[in-house]
């Protein structure tokens, strides 16, 4: 019986998530729609993805140095990924669960 509930469920989940996609395709009726898409494309491509992979080089940078200084303390810096993890959570002022 509760094979059928989850089944239904996610079918649902699945109909309202392409409900959220036709909403898309007034884009496609509306010339202004039209215009601002393609200016946030545009500029997603052009200036937030070279900031963002620039940051990413300089956080792996950072946890390479935090690994190296203190890979004595295991629950914060013991790898690459846990570094990356400390240093998110440190400059969003937000401590992640390790």
């Amino acid at each position: 019986m509760s094979q059928v509930f989850h089944s239904s469920s996610v079918i649902l989940r699945i109909g309202r998530t392409l409900r959220i996609v036709c909403i898309f395709r007034i884009v496609n009726h509306v010339r202004g729609l039209q215009i601002l898409a393609l200016a946030l494309v545009k500029t997603f491509t052009e200036w937030v993805a070279p900031a963002l992979l620039l940051l990413l080089i300089i956080m792996y940078i950072f946890a390479v140095i935090g690994d190296h200084y203190f890979h004595t303390e295991e629950v914060w810096w013991g790898t690459i990924g846990r570094c990356l993890l400390s240093l998110i959570s440190y400059f969003t002022v937000c401590m992640f669960s390790h």
